[in-house]
């Protein structure tokens, strides 16, 4: 995995943190979510701007706390535009007065608390990835022969041919032909 694609799926899965814990607190607590047919097409937009939209260097583990705190702040951000743009989310009406309660309080911080503590576990295992991916790409690069002093010389794999397979025009473009049908 190379670490651009770590850090856009990090910046998903905090988008989809964010939000979804929101939609699963509120249709929780109050029984309902009003969502229309474009739904997940704007979701689906929505992610795909938080994948491309970011920086493309300096991967790290944020780990819970950091999580926590992005996730706390973009919960508030995602309220505020689901507050005066429902429509940017695929909702209906989104706030009215009674959904605002201490339960709902209660909904949002355990959804977000949850959140916050799946996507670092998620960055641990991402960054496994980057660290296996990176061994196994040190592991195949070509060394310079000890042996030889040119250094231009490598050192073939154990499971390298010792000859070279002379090149014709036919052995590189299809299969052999089927001649002894």
């Amino acid at each position: 995995m190379h670490p651009v694609i770590a850090l856009a799926l990090r910046r998903t899965l905090i988008l989809a943190g964010a939000t979804g814990s929101a939609m699963v607190a509120h249709t929780l607590v109050s029984g309902q979510l009003l969502v229309t047919p474009l739904t997940p097409v704007w979701w689906g937009m929505l992610t795909s701007v938080a994948m491309l939209a970011g920086p493309r260097t300096g991967w790290s583990p944020r780990g819970f706390g950091r999580t926590l705190g992005l996730l706390a702040l973009l919960q508030g951000v995602v309220h505020f535009l689901m507050g005066s743009a429902p429509w940017l989310f695929g909702l209906g009406i989104h706030h009215e007065a009674a959904m605002v309660s201490p339960a709902m309080l209660f909904a949002h911080v355990l959804a977000l608390t949850f959140s916050a503590w799946l996507i670092a576990r998620a960055e641990l295992i991402i960054d496994r990835a980057l660290a296996a991916a990176a061994f196994v790409k040190r592991a195949l690069e070509e060394r310079p022969s000890r042996r030889s002093g040119h250094p231009d010389s490598v050192r073939l794999p154990h499971w390298a041919p010792l000859t070279r397979i002379a090149h014709s025009p036919r052995s590189s473009r299809a299969p052999p032909a089927l001649t002894s049908i």
